[in-house]
Parts: structure tokens; sequence; C-alpha cells
């Protein structure tokens, strides 16, 4: 994703996220109709409050990731992000009333010093706005995480296509200019068909299958190589301040994780 961004001949946070949204809404909407076979406006009422909610994080976390790349780095967007399974876990705390354990809070702690020696290295406002952005995503990310898990029995696919319009309609009166180029115009179908929509699909099977603590690790992938293609294909090279403070939170992150699916394997028989 952080790759599409820079290669995007265009600076505009609220184009990108226009088309972007238009190509996740469509292959969201064709998905959800050709899987409920009839009943899609019966799926879509079925998701009440809370898919709603998920809904509109969905589209928060969607235009927020496009305004943050444009702000601060792929590498700090990222390492950011990572830490929304921690902040997941204070947030099952509110709203599911489950017990937080010595371990997270320690791990949450490490994490967060991660991110301040990695945001160090910032110039100017612009990049503290763009780290900013990055952890108002974690949070709605976390928010939605555990409202999934709270209503399980209901198929959140529909949620995402309530977030991508919920984006699309924001971003069309924002955007200043839908017009861009056709090289352009390809890559934003990318991003917003693969990157995004079928991307969201696949994450929401995988976490149904596998034990959260393995979704959780597998998901470290994103932030371990999200930043490499830019290095690789534009030069945009991570500081040392942002490669720090990236070990740390990794490293505090694949610690947590690697406990709970140490836990999960135990209780499993």
């Amino acid at each position: 994703g952080g790759l599409i961004v820079r290669l995007i001949d265009t600076d505009n946070p609220w184009t990108i996220s226009f088309w972007r949204s238009v190509f996740a809404s469509l292959f969201l909407l064709v998905w959800v109709g050709a899987r409920e076979r009839g009943k899609t406006l019966i799926s879509f009422r079925q998701l009440g409050g809370g898919g709603v909610t998920v809904g509109v994080c969905f589209a928060v976390a969607s235009l927020g990731f496009v305004v943050a790349l444009q702000l601060t780095s792929v590498a700090n967007t990222l390492v950011i992000l990572a830490t929304t399974p921690l902040f997941a876990a204070v947030t099952a705390r509110v709203i599911l009333r489950t017990r937080i354990r010595p371990q997270t809070w320690a791990v949450l702690m490490v994490a967060m010093t991660g991110v301040s020696v990695m945001v160090t290295e910032g110039k100017g406002t612009s990049s503290w706005r763009g780290d900013a952005i990055a952890f108002v995503i974690a949070f709605v990310y976390a928010i939605a995480t555990v409202l999934i898990r709270r209503q399980q029995h209901i198929s959140m696919t529909p949620a995402m296509a309530v977030g991508t319009l919920i984006g699309l309609s924001v971003s069309a009166v924002l955007t200043p200019a839908f017009g861009v180029s056709g090289r352009a115009l390809a890559l934003l179908a990318v991003f917003g068909v693969l990157q995004l929509a079928l991307g969201l699909i696949i994450y929401s099977i995988g976490a149904r299958m596998a034990q959260p603590a393995e979704v959780s690790l597998v998901a470290m992938l994103e932030t371990v190589l999200g930043p490499i293609w830019p290095w690789l294909v534009i030069g945009e090279r991570p500081g040392a301040a942002a490669l720090l403070g990236g070990m740390i939170v990794i490293g505090a992150v694949v610690f947590h994780t690697g406990l709970d699916l140490r836990q999960s394997i135990r209780v499993a028989p």
C-alpha cells in the first residue's frame, strides 16, 4: 500500500482515497451480492449498530492511511499500526470487560517506548501529524477488532462495504479534483481491489480459521515487509531512529503474540 501511494502521480490524499474507495466499494458490493444470492439487503440490515460502527472504523482507517502516508514515512506508519493488537487488548477490557494481563501492560509500555524513539527522527510538524493519524488508525482498528469478536455470528463483509462507501462519500466532498492519469487509475484499481477490498476479505476469513495469536503474528509481516518495497523501488530509506524504534515495537509485539500462541497451544487439547 505504501509503495502504491508513492508511485501514484498525484499528492492529493483525497483524490487517491476517492478512487481507491470507488474500486473497493464496487468490488465489495459485487462480492456481497454474489455471496448472499438475493439476500444482500438483509445482510446489511443484520449489521446493527455494532456493524455500522465497524464500517465507520474501516472508513476512518482507510482515509487516515492515505493521509498519514502523505505526511510521514511508510515505515513510521506501519510500525505505529503494529501496536493495534496491544490497543485491542486495552479496548477489549473496556468493551468486553476482559482482564488485561500484567505482561500486556508491560509490552504496551515497551512498544510505546519504541514508537517514542522512532518519532524523534521526524522533522517538522507534518511528520508528527502523520504519526498522530497513524495512532488514530491503530485505535479504530482495535475498536473494530473487538466489535468483530463481539459479533462473531454476523458476517462483517457488508460492514467493510459500508466503510468504503463512507470513505467514498467523504473523499468526494473533500477532493479538489477527480482527474488522474491512466497509469494512476490502474494503480488505484490495484490499491482499491487487491490491497484494500480483497485484503480485508481474506484477512477476515483467515481470522475465523486461525488462532488470534497466529493471525497477529502473521500480520506482523506487513510491518516488516511494508517499508522494504518503497526502499527497494524508490529509495525511501528508513532512518536510524525509525529502524531502532521499529525493532523495539516489533520485538515487543512478537514477544507478546508468542506468549499468546504458546498459551493457546497449551489449552487446545
